[in-house]
C-alpha cells in the first residue's frame, strides 16, 4: 500500500496536458493558458488625468498666481480610434446602378430603400411617403447630424501655453504642455462677466509636476509578461487581456469527466427510496469539485451490476472516469475486461485504502482514459477526488497542480495537524 504522496506522484507522472486551441476571450474564463501572454502596449497608453480638475503647467503653478481658462473653441479632429465621424452628406457608392447604395461614413455601405434615386438634376434625394415632403440629401443629413455635438468630444490635440489651464475629466489625456492637474479645492474660480463661464482661476497652493497625473506605462509596460502558461484565467484578468488586444487566448481544452455509481440498491436522488434502496449521494459529491476545476462532467447516474460492462465501455470514452463501486470480484472483472492497466491498488489514507487507479491505452500505447475506482461512501469518494483526482485534472488542463497543506489533510482525515 502506497502513501498519499507516492500515489499522487505515480498518478501525475503519466499525465500530459491535452491539446490547446484559440478561444474567444468571453469563453476563456476558467480555462488554463497554454502559452505566456505579453503586453503589446503601455497601460495607460498616454499620460492621463487621475481626477477631474484643471490641467496646467507646473512651472506656472505658484500660490496666488492667476491662470486663464481656455476653451476648446476650434477642436482639432481626434484620432480615428477615439471617435467615429459622420460624413456631412451622403455620397452615391459605386456598387449599384440604381443609386441606392450610400456611404454614411460608418465604414460600411448602407443599402437604403427610401433614398438614393436621383432627381431631374442628377442629385440624390430622400423620399417621403408624402409627395410634397421631399428634401435635399445634404439638408436631411445636416438635420440628422448635430455638428455642434461632434465638437463636444475632448480635443486630443489641444495645447496649453504659459499661464493657461483647461478643465479635464478623470481619465482624459493630458493636453500638450500640461504636466499637472489642480483639483477644484486647490483653486479659486473667478466668475465670468454677466454670469458667463469662468475665465480665470487663482491657485491656492503649489501644484507639483506629475500631481494628479497617471503617466504612460504606470501600470504596465509593453513587452511585460501579463500571465504565464499554466495560469487559470480568472474573471478579474479579462479586462487586462482586452486592454492588450488579446481577444483569442490560447488555452487547453476542458477535460471531460465521466461519473458513475455502481450498485443494484442505488436509485437517483430524485426518487423515493423503498425497501432496501438508497439514493445515490456520491455522484454529485464528486461532480461539483470537478466542475469547479473547469472540467465538463458527464454523469452516467446509477448503474446496476448487470449493466456495468456496457456502462464502463461508454464511460471510458472520457479522459477521466470516476467509478464509485465496492471492491468486489465482479467490479474487478469488469475493469480487467475494459483493458485497465492498474497503477495504484490501495493507498494509506483512511477511508480510501481500497482505492484503485489505472489507465486504458489505445493500440499505439497512448493513454486514452484515467480510471479511478472510488469507495462507494460519499465522504471517502469526495476525499479521494479532492486529493488525487483534482491534481490530475489540473495537470490535464495544463495547470500547475499544488499539493494540499498538511493542515487540510488533517481536517479531511479527522485528525489533528501536528
Amino acid at each position: 500500500m502506497q502513501s498519499l504522496h507516492e500515489t499522487r506522484k505515480r498518478i501525475l507522472e503519466l499525465v500530459e496536458p491535452i491539446e490547446a486551441i484559440e478561444v474567444p476571450l468571453s469563453e476563456a474564463v476558467g480555462l488554463v493558458l497554454a502559452e505566456p501572454h505579453f503586453a503589446d502596449v503601455d497601460l495607460p497608453p498616454f499620460d492621463r488625468s487621475a481626477r477631474g480638475g484643471y490641467a496646467l503647467r507646473s512651472a506656472d503653478a505658484n500660490p496666488g498666481r492667476s491662470l486663464r481658462i481656455i476653451e476648446d473653441a476650434n477642436p482639432a479632429p481626434p484620432p480615428a480610434s477615439a471617435m467615429i465621424t459622420l460624413s456631412q452628406s451622403a455620397k452615391p457608392a459605386d456598387s449599384g446602378d440604381d443609386g441606392r447604395d450610400f456611404s454614411f461614413g460608418f465604414g460600411f455601405d448602407a443599402d437604403l430603400d427610401f433614398a438614393g434615386h436621383p432627381d431631374d438634376d442628377g442629385e440624390p434625394t430622400i423620399f417621403s411617403p408624402f409627395e410634397d415632403d421631399e428634401q435635399d440629401v445634404e439638408d436631411a443629413i445636416a438635420e440628422l447630424v448635430d455638428e455642434d455635438h461632434l465638437a463636444d468630444t475632448f480635443d486630443f490635440g489641444i495645447e496649453i501655453g504659459p499661464d493657461e489651464a483647461i478643465w479635464v475629466e478623470s481619465g482624459d489625456p493630458m493636453p500638450i504642455g500640461a504636466d499637472a492637474v489642480a483639483a477644484p479645492e486647490d483653486v479659486l474660480v473667478e466668475p465670468g462677466l454677466g454670469g458667463g463661464p469662468p475665465r480665470l482661476i487663482e491657485l491656492i497652493g503649489r501644484i507639483n509636476a506629475g500631481q494628479n497625473v497617471v503617466h504612460r506605462g504606470h501600470f504596465l509596460r509593453a513587452g511585460t509578461e501579463i500571465e504565464r502558461a499554466g495560469t487559470r484565467l480568472r474573471p478579474s484578468m479579462v479586462s487586462l487581456f482586452a486592454a492588450q488586444g488579446c481577444v483569442h487566448p490560447v488555452c487547453h481544452r476542458r477535460v471531460r469527466v465521466a461519473i458513475l455509481a455502481v450498485g443494484d440498491q442505488l436509485i437517483p436522488p430524485n426518487e423515493a427510496p423503498i425497501l432496501h434502496r438508497e439514493r445515490n449521494a456520491g455522484g454529485l459529491s464528486v461532480a461539483i469539485p470537478c466542475i469547479q476545476w473547469g472540467a465538463m462532467v458527464h454523469d452516467l447516474g446509477t448503474v446496476p451490476v448487470a449493466d456495468l460492462d456496457r456502462a464502463l465501455h461508454r464511460a471510458t470514452t472520457a479522459p477521466v472516469v470516476l467509478m464509485m463501486a465496492p471492491n468486489s470480484p465482479v467490479v474487478a472483472d469488469a475493469l480487467a475486461l475494459s483493458g485497465l492497466e492498474t497503477r495504484v491498488n490501495g493507498v494509506s489514507l483512511d477511508p480510501c485504502d481500497d482505492l484503485i487507479y489505472g489507465v486504458i491505452r489505445d493500440e499505439s500505447g497512448r493513454i486514452e482514459s484515467h480510471v479511478f475506482r472510488l469507495p462507494p461512501n460519499p465522504v471517502a469518494a469526495l476525499l479521494a477526488t479532492t486529493l488525487l483526482v483534482g491534481p490530475l485534472v489540473a495537470r490535464l488542463q495544463g495547470e500547475v497542480a499544488t499539493e494540499p497543506s498538511r493542515r487540510r489533510l488533517a481536517v479531511w482525515s479527522g485528525s489533528q495537524a501536528p
